[in-house]
């Protein structure tokens, strides 16, 4: 027998050696005697590494003085035995010395002959596994019967290629081909060393991150964890606390599930595949499980005593659950008679799981749960010579547990409605004039209708279609806002500004055919559990104002003249003038406006409008220029939306010259005087 030092990476470190010494119960337990420091212990062959790291001790039979393995040598058997890391003052290192893939036989020193092993040898031997997230668990077996057994301990069950661990997990009648069971945790006879291993930290509780999303079959639960995990929904559902198999209660599972904004899918189903009706209220845990252990075990025939798990790090607890699948398992046909496993039963416990100590087995299962020791039920543990009534006989039977388990606080769920919202877009020539939304369905060219919730967020958009319909689907109850606009937008952004086709503004919307009384291209509505229909949007050209500019004298004092008559068109209406209606947008900074004797306002809307009776003073004596801003407005109320601009240029008044009599002047009296000239002018 000899034995190789590996470095990680698989490289032989030095020439093998012979491994020819033996040592006693004693010796081993008492570990290396290093230097004379320990001389109850043993004479260690000694490896003294380069540089820091993992390094594996391999052994093996050699027929070529250890240059090559002799691979016809299956079984290498050593009855005591030790590994230690230490230095050469005698300081040891507990928890530095591992394997992925253990191999134990069952023996004890009443064996004939002594530590052959039999399957009545009972054992109780302890596991410390290290997980690939950081966590540590002890596994510890009590009275075990395996005759021989791989303790390798993993996260993905009885099959190492097996993707989908719902199935992995899962017990299986393997037969008498032994499993590769690779790429198992780092597994060791004591706690590992923290020093050397680190312990991953303990994590906030996950959250849920709104309310439940989409439609059944395809509800999606938002959610949000703090670390990797597998993660479980606990949905509570038949009114009693916690989870009770075979009824309405269901369990929802997600694996290896990263950190952040996570969806839990649903088909909206109990447990008893009872569809739920929409806004049901559901009670749920969510649980962020880290540190999954496999405890596959094949051919191990009895385990009367179950496994007693705990978690060691990032925190202590002994109440473990274990869970199991053994619902799958079939019987064995085969010769000799130990070559057969002919018991029945078994049950899914993946979801109830079992306090630890926890899934024994012995003779036939049955079909309910057992509590330990389990019983031989006429075979088993009470025919010690025969394996094929001991229920572990040539299957995989595997238990799983999780080192951490990190969960929410009891919390709300509502399923939603699945609801539309629909309606059109006219182009309306009348407006609500004659009492309809209505007129020529139609997009603009372009058009979006959004859904908005009371957050101002966008929940839905609809591209509204050519012939002005357009619809919103799977829209649960509540108070929104529905709006149109040419303007794009992003669900779960805010919504844009309302923009109307280039030409158009809004003459109604709403779900009742006279609108919501505004007309400005949005509407409430309330949602409750039916869906709504004709929330309409009837838009219309709005009229064109145009220009007008006069040149006058200046009447001076506080007298006035009439502004040039306004006029503009619009698309039903035609022409635009007299008897319609405008607004006055802006008033003049150096004049005063009138309409039939009345200063206007700013935004006053004069109505019939009378050119003669609109007229204007200026406020200065003599030269000057007066503007202000109007618009039109409609048959529908529209107005336009670039008001037009009226100038009137005042001019200088002449003088005027008075009349005058002089007293007469004979002919001969020469040059003599006349009166003064005079005139006056109104300017000053």
């Amino acid at each position: 027998t000899y034995y190789r030092i590996k470095d990680a990476t698989g490289t032989v470190i030095g020439s093998p050696a012979v491994l020819s010494s033996t040592i006693s119960y004693t010796q081993a337990f008492n570990g290396p005697n290093i230097g004379g420091t320990n001389p109850s212990g043993y004479t260690p062959k000694t490896f003294d590494p380069s540089a820091n790291g993992d390094y594996y001790i391999e052994i093996y039979t050699s027929a070529t003085a250890g240059a090559s393995s002799n691979l016809t040598t299956t079984n290498i058997w050593s009855t005591f035995w030790d590994f230690t890391v230490g230095e050469a003052s005698g300081v040891t290192h507990p928890g530095r010395v591992f394997s992925q893939n253990w191999n134990f036989r069952a023996t004890a020193p009443t064996d004939s002959p002594a530590y052959s092993g039999g399957f009545d040898t009972k054992i109780s031997p302890a596991f410390y596994s290290y997980t690939n997230d950081q966590t540590v668990v002890k596994v510890q077996f009590t009275d075990f019967q395996p005759l021989g057994f791989n303790p390798a301990f993993n996260s993905y069950g009885v099959n190492p290629s097996e993707t989908n661990w719902l199935v992995g997990r899962k017990s299986f009648s393997q037969g008498t081909t032994i499993p590769a069971l690779t790429n198992s945790f780092k597994t060791f006879l004591s706690s590992p060393d923290p020093g050397v291993f680190p312990v991953a930290a303990l994590a906030a509780a996950p959250t849920l991150s709104g309310n439940v999303q989409g439609c059944a079959p395809n509800y999606n639960i938002p959610y949000n964890t703090s670390v990797l995990g597998d993660v479980r929904f606990l949905l509570d559902l038949n009114g009693v606390a916690g989870y009770q198999a075979n009824s309405m209660d269901r369990v929802l599972e997600a694996l290896n599930v990263p950190a952040g904004s996570n969806l839990m899918p649903w088909d909206g189903k109990d447990g008893l595949g009872n569809v739920l009706p929409p806004n049901t209220n559901v009670i749920t845990t969510i649980s962020v499980l880290r540190g999954r252990v496999n405890i596959p075990l094949y051919d191990a025939e009895l385990n009367q005593q179950g496994f007693t798990v705990s978690s060691i790090s990032p925190q202590s607890s002994t109440a473990i659950k274990l869970f199991w699948d053994d619902a799958s398992t079939t019987t064995i046909s085969g010769t000799p008679a130990n070559n057969s496993n002919l018991t029945t039963g078994g049950i899914d416990n993946s979801f109830l799981g079992q306090t630890s100590p926890a899934h024994a087995w012995n003779g036939n299962y049955g079909t309910s749960l057992i509590v330990p020791p389990a019983p031989d039920n006429g075979g088993g543990a009470s025919t010690p010579t025969d394996a094929s009534d001991d229920y572990g006989n040539l299957r995989i039977i595997n238990s799983w547990f999780w080192a951490v388990e990190e969960s929410s606080s009891l919390l709300n769920l509502r399923l939603p409605y699945c609801l539309d919202v629909s309606g059109n877009v006219f182009n309306d020539p009348n407006g609500i004039n004659n009492g309809f939304i209505d007129g020529t369905g139609t997009n603009f060219g372009g058009l979006y209708a959004y859904l908005i919730n009371t957050s101002g967020d966008i929940v839905s958009i609809a591209t509204v279609a050519s012939d002005g319909s357009y619809i919103f689907n799977n829209i649960d109850s509540g108070d929104y806002t529905v709006m149109i606009s040419t303007t794009t937008g992003t669900v779960g952004n805010p919504a844009p500004a309302i923009a109307f086709p280039t030409g158009f503004g809004s003459v109604g919307e709403g779900t009742i055919v006279t609108g919501d009384g505004t007309a400005d291209g949005q509407t409430l509505i309330t949602v409750v559990s039916s869906s709504i229909s004709n929330v309409n949007f009837g838009l219309n050209n709005t009229p064109n104002s145009n220009n007008a500019s006069t040149t006058v004298p200046n009447p001076t004092g506080t007298n006035t003249v009439t502004v040039p008559t306004l006029s503009g068109s619009d698309t039903e209406d035609g022409s635009l003038g007299a008897t319609n209606t405008i607004i006055i947008k802006s008033l003049p900074a150096n004049g005063t406006l009138y309409y039939n004797g009345t200063p206007v306002t700013l935004d006053q809307i004069i109505t019939n409008y009378n050119p003669t009776l609109l007229t204007i003073d200026p406020a200065f004596p003599s030269v000057g220029t007066v503007t202000f801003d109007y618009a039109f407005i409609d048959n529908t109320g529209l107005e336009d939306t670039t008001p037009a601009t009226v100038t009137i240029d005042f001019t200088n008044n002449p003088p005027v010259a008075t009349d005058d009599t002089n007293a007469a002047i004979a002919s001969t009296a020469g040059a003599s005087p006349i009166n003064a000239l005079a005139a006056t002018d109104t300017d000053g």
